[in-house]
């Protein structure tokens, strides 16, 4: 390769060890990129289980709460029927 007045031979030995530094720092960034790629997507998948989780936690109390209400519910309607029979037995 011909630079103005400089003459560079690609696989001269002067040029081998910049030449492995260089592939040395290319396969390094390549398997940083490949390493970054991978954590983000274990983190994705944490945060979406996590997401999953709360759902669940919140359907969860969701169930229980209406359970709870119809219970209530429940009990209110056999005090009415009670109080209506015991009214008209008097």
């Amino acid at each position: 390769m011909n630079l103005d007045h400089l003459v560079i031979a690609p696989w001269d030995r002067r040029n081998f060890i910049p030449r492995i530094i260089a592939l040395v720092l290319v396969l390094a960034w390549i398997v940083w990129g490949i390493i970054l790629f991978r954590e983000g997507r274990e983190i994705q998948a944490k945060i979406q289980e996590r997401q999953q989780e709360r759902q669940m936690q919140e359907e969860r109390l969701r169930r229980q709460a209406a359970y709870e209400q119809s219970r209530i519910q429940e009990k209110l309607n056999q005090n009415a029927s009670r109080n209506a029979v015991d009214g008209a037995e008097r």
